[in-house]
């Protein structure tokens, strides 16, 4: 089963509102929620990557250090329920 790992609080994300939505909805649908230390290493080897943004909502991450990324099928899982959440009015 895929997983989902988010930057740790400490590590600098921010506890915004859309990340802790994503993380949500993560959990809603099944998915492991992990927020692990990570090494920059991992993140080329992984999946996909994404971005939380209040403004943008979930966007790709196409490119770390240079590297293409695959695009990440649990983000297209994510944006959709995302979207019916929002459209929703929740």
């Amino acid at each position: 089963m895929k997983k989902l790992f988010a930057l740790l609080l400490t590590a600098g994300a921010l506890a915004g509102i859309t990340r802790g939505l994503v993380l949500e909805l993560a959990r809603d649908l099944g998915v492991p929620v992990e927020e692990p230390q990570v090494e920059p290493g991992v993140l080329q080897r992984s999946d996909g990557l994404f971005m939380t943004l209040s403004s943008l909502g979930l966007v790709p991450v196409t490119e770390l250090d240079c590297v293409p990324l695959p695009e990440s099928p649990l983000m297209a899982r994510l944006h959709e329920a995302y979207q019916a959440r929002l459209e929703a009015g929740e």
